[in-house]
């Protein structure tokens, strides 16, 4: 039987400290074409954000003009209403005033 390996006590991590001076030189380190593609990258994030979000948005401006609408139909209404009243009023006055004569 094989001795046990001397295993290390502690584990490698995939966390790295960065100083400020490393940070401030680590856009310095990508080439054009690689800012060329992470700007591609992050407009095509944006691209996606906001065809997930349009059908959200169009459905709250399609409900606030239906809303709307809805609301200047009914002052329409109410005013035609009036406004058919008063004309059968009249209408109705003007034949009672020939009939009474």
């Amino acid at each position: 039987m094989l001795p046990p390996k001397n295993r290390p006590r502690f584990l490698p991590t995939l966390t790295q400290v960065v100083t400020q001076a490393e940070f401030a030189t680590v856009g310095q380190s990508f080439s054009d074409s690689e800012v060329r593609e992470l700007a591609g990258d992050q407009e095509y994030r944006v691209q996606q954000m906001v065809e997930k979000l349009m059908p959200q948005i169009s459905a709250r401006i399609h409900e606030a003009l239906l809303n709307t609408i809805d609301e200047k139909l009914h002052h329409l209404e109410a005013n035609l209403r009036g406004e058919v009243e008063s004309m059968v009023r009249r209408a109705m006055n003007a034949c009672q005033a020939t009939h009474d004569n």
